[in-house]
């Protein structure tokens, strides 16, 4: 009997993978910074504390946020967490053990991070008083986060056309890369 080959479906090219990461990063923090612009520019502020109640104070740019950071810290179900998984799997196809170990550290730590983020949008906030002013989000502000919402939510259930971005371009652009 000869021993199982290893299928090439799971190997990942390296470019292919940051052409997952970058598109997908890329639309991570823009809706992160989209928002905490709204937020800086009317409520003066960007630390932690600035956040409390945002949940209550404008539901649409606390649910923009949490999408961002459940796609930054690499949630299933966003195009975070197929940006971080073809990373890593890199990582593993190279046999780079440490480099891989200390990238879930790294990842573990952000996750820590942005669940705080969350909590400080819906958990906090109970002082705040009832007529505390809402936030104002303009038309074209709400579209393109919105956009932004929608392409990490798709690339999440379907991460294969920034996976062949590299692969879409000009021939000649192909032919140089090799």
């Amino acid at each position: 009997a000869c021993a199982p080959q290893r299928s090439d479906v799971m190997t990942i090219h390296p470019i292919n993978a940051i052409s997952m990461n970058l598109g997908s990063y890329t639309m991570m923090t823009l809706l992160a910074f989209f928002v905490l612009t709204v937020v800086r520019a009317q409520l003066g502020g960007e630390d932690l504390s600035t956040f409390k109640g945002l949940g209550k104070r404008s539901p649409f740019l606390a649910f923009a946020l949490m999408i961002a950071v459940a796609a930054l810290a690499g949630i299933p179900l966003t195009s975070g967490f197929f940006g971080k998984f073809f990373v890593f799997r890199i990582a593993v196809q190279a046999e780079q053990w440490l480099l891989l170990g200390i990238a879930i550290l790294a990842a573990g730590a952000g996750f820590y991070y942005y669940f705080k983020v969350v909590k400080a949008m819906y958990f906090g906030g109970a002082d705040l008083p009832d007529d505390t002013p809402k936030l104002k989000v303009g038309a074209l502000q709400r579209v393109v986060m919105l956009v932004l919402i929608v392409g990490i939510l798709i690339f999440g259930f379907n991460p294969r056309p920034l996976l062949n971005l590299p692969d879409s371009g000009p021939a000649s652009v192909t032919a140089v890369a090799d």
